[in-house]
């Protein structure tokens, strides 16, 4: 490694140690809770969207397996918010990631490049008072969400964690599964900071298969046990043989 990338790697931990009890909540719990009992979601989805809205941290964290419903809590942590004139807004480092964030949680949303683009000047040391006092307007009562939150190398997530701090009155939530695919560019924060302390929300009972068989499969999968992941998806397995041999 580089003495610049353990800097940047420090600066993230200590940026979020930082942000800890520096909020007010959204929501006190029996709003929550209210609010809960209309929806169709697990205790764990629940849970999440309690510490959400009711938590004192600036920078927060949702770890979940894919298809956990990271994307349904946070559709519901949106619509309480919104009662109390508080909004959520997406971030993602893809393009379709932001467009599904949007779509399937109706959270107004757009890359974290974009996002990190506009307001780099922030993130350098840049920018006037003028400035500062209107985008803090800007983000007043809003939540950050980052989606895909592995996929954003350490100085992503750097830069991201000044801006939030030069606009203070927002709050910043990354959102993932440190097991899936990690950034391009060196570093993976999303785990790191998990490790060092950053409050984190686990969220792990699986609900994209329906079967109990399939999810056992999956949970095998997620344990790297591949042998007994095929071993329960049993008769759903389709071999497909190619019609022709072709030679290089």
């Amino acid at each position: 490694t580089t003495r610049d990338a353990i800097a940047t790697e420090h600066e993230t931990i200590a940026s979020m140690i930082a942000a800890q009890d520096s909020v007010l909540p959204f929501m006190e719990f029996a709003d929550i809770n209210k609010g809960l009992d209309d929806t169709f979601l697990n205790d764990g989805q629940q849970n999440a969207v309690r510490a959400l809205l009711s938590g004192r941290d600036r920078i927060m964290g949702v770890q979940g397996y894919a298809g956990v419903g990271k994307t349904t809590l946070l559709s519901a942590a949106r619509t309480l918010a919104e009662t109390k004139g508080y909004a959520l807004m997406g971030l993602a480092p893809s393009a379709s990631a932001a467009k599904t964030l949007q779509n399937e949680a109706g959270i107004t949303s757009q890359t974290l490049q974009k996002f990190l683009s506009k307001y780099d000047g922030y993130a350098h040391g840049r920018g006037t008072r003028e400035g500062k006092v209107s985008v803090r307007g800007e983000f007043q009562n809003k939540m950050i969400v980052l989606d895909e939150s592995s996929l954003a190398s350490t100085s992503q997530i750097r830069d991201l964690f000044r801006i939030v701090e030069v606009i203070r009155r927002a709050r910043l939530v990354l959102v993932g599964d440190e097991k899936q695919l990690n950034a391009v560019d060196a570093g993976k924060p999303f785990a790191q900071l998990q490790v060092h302390g950053m409050k984190t929300l686990k969220v792990d009972e699986i609900v994209r298969q329906k079967t109990p068989e399939l999810k056992i499969a999956v949970h095998a999968a997620i344990a790297g046990n591949i042998s007994a992941a095929f071993a329960n998806i049993g008769n759903n397995i389709i071999e497909s043989v190619p019609d022709r041999q072709f030679k290089n």
